[in-house]
């Protein structure tokens, strides 16, 4: 194991950039970042969506008042589809920033579930989690284990309400009423 001095130590916790990869997150810090993150794009994913549909209504209203045109609809999922691919390429570097600050703070390959490495490693001296960095942390956590039990409930209630013998079968499946 390396050991590293903290005399002379070219890491100052004060410059600390959390959008930058170089440093250290600890778990609550790694969480919160990731909670703020998700919360930030899926508003600019939302906000898009209104302004892609927006615009899409305002298209079929100035062409085409009385009827629908399946054109001015394709158009708006495609301007919505190439901003979602440019906002998935700037959250993919974001994601990145905060696995590579996790396993610094680590030195192996695992994200949330082992703590870090005590006092300073070869990436800098440990990130002491600011206060919000722990309840976005923590609210993520609650978020995330809600978020399974409210998906296991729907799934079930789906499944209690499908009566299998009233499913149809495929036509294709069906004995012929008629012999040519």
């Amino acid at each position: 194991m390396q050991t590293i001095s903290t005399e002379n130590t070219p890491f100052v916790l004060d410059e600390d950039k959390p959008l930058s990869p170089q440093g250290r997150f600890n778990r609550l810090s790694y969480l919160g970042w990731n909670f703020l993150y998700s919360i930030i794009v899926t508003a600019i994913v939302m906000v898009f969506m209104l302004l892609a549909g927006g615009s899409a209504v305002v298209f079929l209203g100035s062409i085409n008042p009385d009827g629908y045109s399946e054109t001015a609809s394709f158009a708006s999922v495609g301007i919505f589809s190439i901003g979602v691919f440019f906002i998935a390429l700037v959250s993919l570097y974001f994601a990145f920033v905060f696995a590579i600050r996790r396993l610094h703070d680590i030195d192996l390959t695992v994200l949330v579930f082992a703590p870090g490495t005590k006092g300073i490693n070869r990436f800098g001296p440990v990130r002491p989690s600011k206060g919000w960095e722990i309840v976005l942390g923590w609210l993520y956590v609650v978020f995330f284990i809600f978020g399974i039990l409210f998906y296991g409930a729907f799934v079930g209630m789906l499944m209690s309400t499908i009566d299998p013998a009233n499913i149809a079968s495929p036509p294709s499946l069906e004995a012929p009423t008629k012999i040519l």
